[in-house]
């Protein structure tokens, strides 16, 4: 019989990944990344918005951005960065 209370002893089974437990790494800093976590960007179609961090090898790197008007997107940064530059 399988328990379909509010609570079961075992939970739901879900939980939150730890960086790493998923495949995903940790946002780390790399010596040659053009943003940094905190960074205000300006992208040419999406508008403005602010780096929240960036993962992955130097050869897939992602950064994550909140942008103003199209909330947090996760772009290819090999790409995004020609279309972004630093706000000051």
């Amino acid at each position: 019989a399988s328990l379909r209370s509010g609570g079961t002893a075992q939970g739901s089974g879900r939980r939150k990944a730890r960086p790493g437990e998923d495949g995903e790494s940790a946002p780390i800093p790399l010596a040659g990344d053009p943003f940094a976590a905190g960074d205000q960007i300006m992208h040419s179609t999406m508008g403005e918005g602010q780096v929240v961090h960036l993962k992955g090898p130097a050869s897939d790197r992602r950064i994550t951005i909140d942008f103003i008007r199209s909330g947090r997107k996760e772009l290819l940064l090999s790409f995004a960065q020609k279309r972004m530059k630093k706000i000051e």
